[in-house]
């Protein structure tokens, strides 16, 4: 995506063609799974600020649309300028005690390495240079932060023509070149493949040439170790959606073979109502709270390992807004509004073992945090549970809080609440 424009959404083999398939893959964290704690890189987001990193303490953070581009990069054939990223990175403590983790999104092909008439930042570029930019890029990285940009991803929505013009099987090839240049130099780093938008059928069907395509007989996901997707979900729907999308993203990679291991799946970006005609409106604060809290529950349900929220820093475009739920004042970055407050909020309640859940648009929804805590909500409108089943102390996503008996009904809407077990009042 990109913050100045939403009608997105929604050749040879070159220097590093030739090479062996892996013959096993890097050990890599797990995602969201029952019986183990959140991870704090689960809680990712957008952000060419860096104010985030101190209001809001990202886990983990996307680098697109953030000025740090290959093309903004690769200033000139072989001369590169690292300092607007390494700006960035400061700006977000990344050689400080619990700095966000990092992905690098490679993207923007420098226009004189464009490969089509009338030179463009969407041409599939050469090969061999996408190879060297990428060691020259890492090798930067690993001496100046050792281990500290852990992702790199091979490139941004390929299947809207603003961002490629290539076909599957150029961007396959272009998957093994990123691959091999960056286990190269950075072994351990996680490649993840290009963020596939998810709500159409022509982005879903473009996933699926992508995976059935080959490089000499090989298929793509030999060259990534996670999948990535841009989780905007149809205008009108809420998080609750992209367990749909998910669904079926993943039965296409069932059908083409993809093996399990390399199912992980990163949420590239998220937010509602973005691609609406005419623009989307701004929800009222409360639907805003509950639209970014819900968006970490169900990503959780999910199974992701990474949610990167589009973004904290986003502003008007033609005086309106691009989606329908906003982290900071549009003109003012350092102001957080009340649904970028609830980013923390959702962050506190998830903090601890995750033990499960399940969510649909339509009925009560629940996370499981360990054996005492419950995190409920309704997006279809309100009912009740009973106290004595879930618990009697609740907090509310406005900060109040409450303290039911045993046999009372605890009232639950489309805002989550924060119930526990075993207190004594």
């Amino acid at each position: 995506m990109k913050s100045t424009r939403r009608g997105l959404l929604l050749g040879g083999l070159g220097a590093a063609a030739v090479a062996a398939v892996p013959s096993m893959w890097p050990a890599l964290g797990a995602p969201v799974t029952a019986g183990s704690p959140v991870d704090p890189s689960f809680f990712g987001l957008h952000d060419a600020t860096g104010l985030s990193w101190s209001r809001l303490a990202p886990g983990s953070v996307r680098l697109w649309d953030v000025g740090v581009t290959w093309a903004d990069i690769e200033v000139s054939p072989g001369q590169y300028d690292f300092m607007r990223l390494h700006q960035l990175l400061s700006q977000f403590g990344i050689d400080a005690p619990g700095a966000p983790q990092v992905t690098y999104v490679l993207g923007h092909t420098p226009l004189f390495y464009g490969t089509q008439p009338g030179p463009s930042h969407a041409d599939p570029p050469p090969l061999d240079r996408l190879d060297t930019f990428v060691r020259r890029l890492v090798t930067e990285m690993e001496t100046s932060h050792p281990g500290k940009v852990g992702c790199y991803q091979v490139w941004n929505e390929p299947s809207d023509p603003q961002f490629f013009k290539g076909t599957p099987a150029q961007l396959v090839a272009m998957t093994q070149t990123v691959y091999l240049a960056v286990k190269a130099v950075a072994p351990n780093a996680t490649v993840i493949a290009p963020s596939f938008p998810t709500r159409l059928t022509y982005q879903q069907n473009w996933f699926r040439d992508y995976l059935t395509s080959t490089v000499s007989g090989v298929h793509p996901w030999n060259w990534f170790d996670r999948v990535g997707f841009s989780m905007y979900p149809p205008v009108g729907s809420g998080p609750e959606a992209m367990l749909g999308l998910l669904a079926t993203m993943k039965g296409i990679m069932r059908t083409a073979g993809v093996p399990v291991g390399k199912q992980v799946a990163h949420a590239s970006e998220i937010n509602y109502d973005v691609g609406k005609s005419g623009g989307p409106a701004l929800l009222p604060d409360a639907a805003q709270v509950a639209f970014t809290m819900r968006t970490y529950l169900v990503g959780a349900i999910a199974g992701f390992e990474r949610m990167h929220w589009y973004r904290y820093d986003w502003g008007y475009v033609d005086g309106k807004p691009l989606g329908n739920t906003y982290w900071t004042d549009p003109v003012d970055h350092s102001v957080v509004t009340p649904a970028g407050l609830a980013f923390n909020q959702v962050k506190s309640w998830m903090n601890g073992t995750f033990m499960g859940g399940q969510a649909t648009p339509t009925s009560l929804c629940r996370v499981s945090i360990g054996s005492n805590i419950s995190i409920l909500w309704n997006p279809a409108g309100s009912s009740t549970v009973p106290a004595s089943v879930y618990g009697q102390r609740v907090l509310r996503s406005d900060g109040s809080g409450a303290y039911y008996q045993a046999w009372q009904s605890i009232p639950v809407d489309y805002r989550p609440i924060w119930v526990m077990k075993a207190f004594t009042k």
